[in-house]
């Protein structure tokens, strides 16, 4: 995969393709990181399947979080004396992600 454009229309075609083999009576909801090319995937499949479920990664979001508070000057800081990388990666590699 790393060799095709992640392009809206891409993710949306494997995400709807895996829906199909699954089955759609089977997915309720897709969770991804909330990249623009993923908004735009997320809308074409909720036309397509306006049942379902599209949902931003609770990790990524909290991810997102603490690098706004880490450019804060106030947190700046004690944030890059931290080891964010591992505490903020730590659900990128669970089975609960793709």
């Amino acid at each position: 995969m790393s060799a095709i454009s992640h392009t809206s229309e891409v993710i949306f075609e494997l995400v709807d393709e895996a829906i199909e083999e699954v089955g759609p009576e089977h997915v309720v909801q897709v969770v991804t990181d909330n990249a623009s090319n993923n908004m735009g995937a997320k809308k074409m499949l909720l036309e397509k399947r306006p049942n379902m479920f599209w949902s931003s990664c609770a990790m990524h979001t909290i991810n997102l979080m603490f690098q706004g508070i880490g450019n804060l000057p106030r947190f700046r800081k004690v944030y890059e004396k931290t080891n964010h990388s591992l505490s903020l990666s730590m659900g990128k590699h669970g089975p609960w992600t793709t």
